[in-house]
């Protein structure tokens, strides 16, 4: 939030109807404190608008919650909305979107960018009036208007125009709070539905408790949405506490309000509380959570918010986030620019989640409670999409928390069975194809962070290359072991799986070599070159293929739906075969003929504007492809790795709600802009970084024992091309650096021009 939307929300409020000189003073206040009053000049929490990837149409919508949270905490509190009481599934995976007229509740726990219906637990809503119509299909929903909406690192403001009462949130990593401020004349009454949830019927079972007298709310909620069902779904516990006693109180079951009950059990229950003629105070509500139990959700509320108040917990929170943004510094570049970068910077820390509460005990895969003691136990690992950058950032700028990450997948394998593929919340989800722990583990590893226990982790890479698992696994490992690949007549979208197991069998190598596994270290190799299994010579695309060798057809290069591949078609995932990048040009037949196929492939992708419909060509909403433009690079043209770079940087992101191209993944699209706006891309798994196009004067990183600085000399519009580059004054020569140069400290310089150079070549 800027200054200018902080004068903006003020002169929003001063146009309403007055309730109080003293109302509007206060909310006049509000608005500008957690900006234009408390920043200092150059905070960053000025330059994020956390509305980015809150809208958007069709295939391209981000799905990213804008409420308040701390950076990788549990509590996401953000408002979950609809148009009207109609509730579009696809636009509401995070719960919000930008283009809805309706909030329906303000809840406390939402995935991050994903493409699938879960959580959005134990909704909050404040009103002036309850009845037995306000409690069924969400009667109590209010109208909202983006210029009475505020959205900043750590803190959410909105004015429920149905009643105009004004909802604030902020959050520690456990507990959400809220502030309602109403007219002064009206009654105030705060209810919570236990029923919400993103996911339809996901509700199993619920139970609430009332105790007055402590002004307290506790209980807990099943839930089991599209994904936590493929696990069994959790438990989410809560304790809540008010700021002010209540004079009144009731349940709800199935839409009968039973005036004056203080306990209820089933799937359509909820509460509310009655506080009375409103008067000038607000209500605020501290509520608590914990996967373990009731008890550790009070140790949470006492240790994380304790007796203070709303401004000091919000206080807190920027902090938090100031701390976190401030990683990364950038200088230079357009207002726009810096927006989405820093936005992106803060996208990237809102995940994975801690699961480690106060006493750092967690609920394990098992089923059973833990302690971690001296680290912090993670979950909601999309690791298909986030292994790609997320975790190659986190290794850069948050190495403890990416080596606790490892630690984290590697309890899951000792506790569950297996190493994660797709870990939400407290279970195995299955999601998705590849076993892309093993890139993470190895390229954590082989950057530096060892500090895990490696031989373990080791042990659970090799075992589900090796054969079926009871977690899902490698879908159709073994007859990609027995063939060479996954026949497409056997196993759905065989010709991605065996593209993905060729990368992972790659990963897996990499760290076996750097353990010293010798034999290991062969037989992955060998296997990680399988991918050439699907390629068709004569149509120069991968392909589907089933278990006698023969084709699949037909082949329909640009039908996205193509059950020979999984979110993608052939043309996304001709390119897929980063890790041997020398040999996927040499399918092609030259340099030249690469270069040319994969300059097609862009040039066509320029003719459609947005991902109304799923792009036949470059998706990069859709991560298959996200690496593309770098392949340039190896084919000897930087250039052209530059140019197309920066307009995947132009076109498919931007200031505003629409301003992700699809699901951001957990992070996985802004930590791509993130690097690419800084000149380099990790090649995930290993130690090398494509040099692509920085757009900013200066950046500086700041590592785990070291400043990583990057200047870009001459940068502006249209300067694109690197004509010449250094390390540490020391010439660059090609479009590489590897980790070892970059990982203690070092100055890499660029000299940029408006014309295509020799460089790197």
């Amino acid at each position: 939030m800027n200054l200018r939307n902080s004068v903006a929300a003020v002169h929003a409020f001063l146009r309403r109807p007055p309730r109080t000189a003293t109302a509007i003073v206060f909310l006049a206040l509000t608005a500008l404190s957690a900006s234009a009053l408390s920043s200092k000049p150059g905070d960053p929490l000025d330059e994020v608008n956390p509305l980015i990837g809150t809208g958007g149409r069709g295939f391209g919508i981000g799905s990213v919650p804008p409420g308040a949270q701390v950076p990788f905490g549990l509590v996401r509190l953000s408002p979950d909305t609809a148009l009207d009481g109609l509730n579009i599934p696809w636009r509401h995976t995070g719960g919000y979107h930008y283009r809805d007229t309706h909030i329906r509740y303000f809840s406390h726990l939402h995935m991050v960018g994903a493409g699938t219906l879960d959580a959005g637990n134990i909704g909050v809503m404040p009103v002036t009036s309850i009845a037995d119509e306000i409690v069924v299909g969400y009667g109590y929903r209010s109208r909202f208007a983006h210029a009475s909406e505020s959205a900043s690192p750590g803190w959410y403001r909105v004015t429920l125009l149905d009643s105009g009462i004004d909802a604030e949130l902020t959050a520690t990593k456990d507990v959400g709070l809220h502030r309602y401020s109403f007219t002064p004349t009206d009654t105030a009454i705060v209810l919570i539905d236990l029923f919400a949830a993103l996911g339809f019927g996901a509700i199993r079972d619920a139970r609430i408790e009332i105790d007055a007298a402590r002004r307290e709310v506790s209980g807990w909620v099943e839930n089991a949405g599209d994904y936590s069902v493929r696990f069994g779904g959790y438990i989410i516990h809560f304790v809540g506490r008010f700021n002010r006693s209540f004079e009144g109180v009731g349940t709800w079951t199935d839409g009968v309000l039973s005036p004056g009950s203080i306990h209820a059990e089933g799937r359509k229950i909820g509460v509310y509380f009655d506080f009375g003629r409103a008067g000038d105070d607000p209500v605020e509500l501290a509520l608590a959570l914990s996967l373990i139990d009731e008890t550790q959700a009070r140790v949470n509320l006492a240790r994380q918010v304790g007796r203070r108040g709303f401004d000091e917990v919000r206080s807190t929170a920027q902090s938090r986030w100031r701390e976190a943004l401030s990683r990364i510094e950038i200088e230079g570049g357009t207002p726009e620019q810096r927006t989405i970068f820093l936005t992106a910077l803060y996208h990237a820390q809102l995940a994975p989640t801690e699961l480690s509460e106060s006493g750092g005990r967690y609920f394990g895969f098992d089923g059973q409670v833990h302690d971690a003691e001296d680290w912090t136990y993670h979950s909601d690992l999309s690791l298909w999409d986030t292994f790609r950058t997320l975790h190659p950032l986190l290794v850069l700028i948050a190495p403890e928390r990416q080596r606790d990450i490892v630690r984290s997948m590697v309890a899951m394998y000792e506790q569950g069975g297996d190493l994660p593929k797709w870990a939400f919340m407290t279970g195995y989800t299955g999601g998705m194809i590849g076993s892309h722990s093993d890139v993470v583990i190895a390229d954590t590893y082989l950057k530096g962070i060892t500090d895990f226990d490696v031989a373990l982790a080791y042990q659970g890479m090799r075992e589900h290359a090796m054969g079926p698992r009871p977690n899902a696994g490698r879908g159709g490992i073994e007859h990609y072991i027995e063939l060479g690949y996954c026949p497409n007549d056997l196993v759905s979208a065989g010709t991605s799986r065996t593209c993905e197991f060729a990368y992972d069998d790659w990963a897996i190598a990499n760290l076996a070599e750097a353990l010293g596994e010798q034999s290991d270290r062969d037989l992955f190799m060998t296997r990680s070159l399988s991918y050439r299994n699907v390629w068709d010579p004569e149509t120069r695309f991968f392909r589907g293929r089933n278990a006698d060798g023969s084709w699949v057809e037909p082949l329909l290069p640009t039908w996205v739906f193509d059950e020979q591949f999984i979110e993608g078609d052939a043309w996304q995932w001709r390119w897929f075969a980063p890790h041997d990048a020398a040999g996927l040009i040499e399918l092609f037949g030259s340099n030249d003929a690469f270069v040319s196929q994969l300059r097609r492939f862009f040039s066509r992708s320029t003719r459609r504007p947005d991902t109304l419909l799923p792009d036949p060509y470059y998706w990069h909403g859709n991560e298959p492809d996200i690496h593309a433009a770098y392949l340039f690079n190896d084919a000897g043209r930087p250039d052209l790795t530059q140019k197309w770079v920066r307009w995947i940087m132009k076109t498919r992101y931007g200031d505003g709600a629409a301003g992700l191209d699809g699901n951001d993944d957990y992070g996985t699209l802004s930590a791509w802009y993130i690097f690419s706006a800084m000149g380099l891309y990790p090649l995930a798994g290993s130690t090398r970084y494509w040099i692509g196009s920085p757009i900013f004067d200066g950046v500086t990183v700041h590592l785990g024992d070291g400043e990583l600085r990057i200047v870009a000399h001459d940068a502006g519009p249209g300067r694109y091309y690197i004509q010449d580059a250094r390390i540490d004054d020391v010439p660059l020569d090609a479009p590489f650096i590897d980790h070892g140069q970059i990982a203690e400290g070092a100055t890499l310089e660029f000299w940029m021009g408006d014309q295509p150079s020799g460089w790197g070549r």
